[in-house]
Order: C-alpha cells, then structure tokens, then sequence
C-alpha cells in the first residue's frame, strides 16, 4: 500500500512538474507585439533554431551512447528553479535532479555500472521534434535504449520525453528534461553489439 501511494505521489508531482514547465515556455514563447506577454499571439517560433536544437539533442545522443562524461557535462547545465525528473536505472521509478550536480552523479551512476557490466549502450530516436525561438527550445521525444549485456541479451526501455535548452553564447545547453515511461522494458536474446 505504501508504494502505491509513492507512485502516485511521483505521478502527481510529475504531472504538475510538465504542466508548470509547459506553462514556463508557454509565456516565453507567446508575446504579443513589441515582446509584451498581451494574450496568446502567434509562437515567435525560428524554424532554423528549432533544427539547431533537434542536432543539439541528438548530439547528446551521441554522448550518451560512447559515454563522453565530459562533453554530456559541458552540454547539461541543469536550473536551479526547474527540476529534471528521469528514471532510476536500477528500480525503474521516477527520481528527481534538482541540481547540475545531482545530474552529473546519476549519469556517473549508470556509466560506472555500465562499465563494470560490461553493457553497451544504445540510445535511438525514432521520433524527434523540437521547436525553437531564438533562445529558447523545446524537444520531444520517443526513444529507445537498447542496453547489450555480456551474456548475449538486449533490454530494451522505452522512453517518452520532453527537454528545454537555452541558447548560451552561440551554443545549445540542456536546462531540464522529464522522462518517463513508454512501456515495459523488453528482455530478448541479441547478437553481442560491436
């Protein structure tokens, strides 16, 4: 019974966590004439920024899956007000990052497990779309992250997120991201991975 209420005490916090954080880009992006926030008006949205952040994320994907700490850092700054929300590798819950640091503590986590194991990591994309004003994006995404473990199987975990980036002196840098799941994770025997 106790778990229970957890779970839905994670699902209601992450469901307020995505409405405030879609409101947030929300007012950002809707401004009327002159940049004043006068009601809903058309989304000042840049087509070329939105295709600059959907490379920035899938470069994030690249970083991801060869394990490059050091670039996933210089990428991810984290916000001190608006909370990341991501999956535990290891129980599959919901776990909150609320600061740069916590981020760069679980993603050393999951790489340092990863290592010892001996699993390689893929992270796929098959559906991206972002959009981007001049300083500020938003992305979605349905992913896939294939974990190859040693002993000739593949997990599978499906994903569904959302992640905001701002513009920082000419690059793309991840603010927050909220990621859940998109269904159980899939256990299969698989060739090994190169």
């Amino acid at each position: 019974m106790v778990q229970w209420a957890r779970a839905l005490r994670w699902r209601a916090l992450s469901t307020l966590a995505a409405v405030a954080a879609c409101a947030i880009v929300s007012l950002a992006l809707y401004r009327g004439p002159g940049g004043s926030a006068r009601g809903p008006g058309p989304a000042l949205w840049d087509p070329e920024a939105g295709k600059e952040v959907e490379r920035a994320l899938l470069q994030l994907h690249k970083y991801w899956n060869t394990m490059d700490v050091p670039a996933l850092q210089h990428a991810i700054i984290g916000d001190d007000k608006l909370v990341t929300f991501d999956l535990d590798p290891d129980t599959y819950e919901p776990i909150r990052l609320a600061s740069q640091a916590d981020m760069a503590m679980f993603t050393d986590r999951i790489f340092q497990q990863f290592k010892s194991a001996r699993i390689k990591t893929v992270a796929d994309h098959p559906s991206v779309a972002c959009r981007a004003t001049e300083r500020l994006g938003i992305c979605t995404e349905e992913c896939k992250v294939e974990l190859y473990l040693p002993d000739g199987t593949k997990q599978v975990q499906h994903l569904r997120g959302t992640a905001i980036a701002i513009r920082q002196r000419g690059e793309w840098k991840w603010i927050q991201w909220h990621m859940s799941s998109g269904g159980a994770v899939d256990t299969i025997r698989a060739e090994p991975h190169g």
